[in-house]
């Protein structure tokens, strides 16, 4: 039952669009209301909550992943850089290792 359930919220997450996104939802917001595991009732509660939020992901191309990844990069610069005492010298370092990403990605 939950392999096929995954299987289900899997293909309607890479499959739907924002015309069939919104009736797959549902359907597997069905199945999971009717399933006897404990963890897909939670799943569906989330998934109402975040309804709105869930739909409009499947209309709109935007996410968060690259400033998410330029707030990493930053970060491990600074873990690495303990010590250094000159704020400009730090900031500095941190733009040069986005233009390095930069380049090589």
């Amino acid at each position: 039952e939950a392999y096929e359930l995954k299987n289900k919220l899997d293909k309607w997450f890479k499959f739907s669009d924002e015309k069939t996104a919104k009736k797959g939802l549902e359907e597997c917001l069905l199945v999971m209301s009717s399933s006897t595991i404990e963890a897909f009732h939670r799943v569906e509660k989330t998934f109402n909550r975040w309804k709105q939020e869930i739909l409009q992901s499947f209309m709109y191309p935007f996410n968060n992943g690259y400033i998410e990844g330029v707030n990493n990069t930053i970060k491990v610069t600074k873990r690495m850089s303990y010590g250094i005492k000159d704020f400009d010298r730090l900031k500095n370092k941190i733009l040069w290792r986005q233009e390095v990403r930069r380049v090589f990605v």
